[in-house]
């Protein structure tokens, strides 16, 4: 497996086998990467054929009476999207697309000025976007939750130097016999699902602001769960007020929304990315439930690469008022 070190414009300068890479995209999109080769700012590196790379941001010498090393720490190339924020046109309140996806990503790299990186795949992708983006919503975020409204991820190569977005509808791992899942689970079956947040003020003066949780772990403002099975619950914020309370509220429920603890395993060579699905399933207990991809990890290191995933509920960004 080999690195490939590109300057800050792109251009292809060597390979390498000797490399430690730490990278990880999802919630965070960042690496950190040791080779005996000093990098100049902005260098890029990336693994041909795959979604890991990105560009040099950081430098981080140590001298030590044992000798001088250095690391190099930079945005992944999700994190470059990271980066980036989708804002409404002039005169709209929001950012709208309706269309086919691929055409979406081309559209937008168009507009956030990427182009000069990213291309996007000109093949049909067979998936239609109608999907209306949140204010100032940062690019990662707003190409997952535009995508994942049909069923749909994000799929990020480098090959040759360029790289390339496309949109592919999501998997769903663990469903067919053969697609051997470990894992344990600590299951809440009702989690608290509406939140109502106290801040600052007294009696009918009090700030208050209510979030919702659905059965799926989705947090928003419109409440889907009623009688038996809401579960409820008041939240002191007392230094927050109108402004500041909501955002509270909301990562408060998110928090809460993860009461399940599962430890999941697939079988080395599973190819699963940001958004993918595994099925947990065990008919002796009668238990069924899903997970998502929500963290790629790879690491690589004396010549290995390995890839790991975090499952759980995407924390997708509110929309701004």
């Amino acid at each position: 497996m080999n690195l490939v070190i590109s300057d800050s414009n792109g251009n292809p300068l060597e390979q390498t086998e000797d490399f430690a890479l730490d990278l990880e995209y999802g919630d965070a999109c960042e690496f950190e990467l040791t080779l005996p080769k000093i990098l100049e700012p902005h260098f890029q590196v990336h693994i041909d054929g795959t979604p890991f790379g990105g560009i040099v941001d950081k430098r981080c010498p140590s001298h030590t009476s044992k000798g001088s090393t250095i690391k190099y720490k930079g945005r992944s190339f999700q994190g470059i999207l990271a980066c980036k924020i989708i804002m409404p046109p002039s005169g709209q309140s929001h950012y709208s697309f309706t269309g086919e996806a691929n055409t979406m990503l081309g559209e937008l790299i168009d507009m956030l000025d990427l182009g000069d990186f990213f291309t996007a795949s000109e093949s049909d992708s067979g998936i239609r976007i109608d999907y209306r983006f949140n204010r100032f919503v940062d690019a990662w975020s707003g190409i997952r939750m535009a995508l994942a409204s049909q069923g749909s991820r994000l799929r990020l190569v480098c090959q040759d130097g360029r790289h390339e977005l496309s949109a592919v509808l999501c998997k769903t791992y663990g469903s067919l016999d053969s697609e051997r899942v470990c894992f344990s689970l600590d299951g809440d079956d009702l989690p608290v699902n509406h939140l109502i947040g106290l801040g600052k003020g007294a009696g009918s003066a009090r700030a208050v602001s209510h979030w919702y949780a659905d059965l799926l772990g989705e947090v928003s403002q419109n409440q889907t769960l009623f009688g038996v099975w809401e579960h409820a619950l008041t939240c002191s914020f007392g230094g927050d007020d109108a402004s500041s309370l909501p955002a509270k509220v909301r990562a408060k429920l998110v928090e809460y929304q993860k009461g399940s603890a599962a430890k999941v395993s697939v079988p080395e060579g599973v190819s699963l990315d940001v958004g993918d699905l595994v099925k947990l399933s065990s008919a002796t207990y009668s238990i069924e439930a899903t997970t998502q991809v929500v963290s790629v990890v790879f690491k690589h290191k004396n010549g290995v690469g390995k890839t790991s995933h975090e499952f759980g509920i995407p924390d997708y960004p509110d929309d701004e008022a």
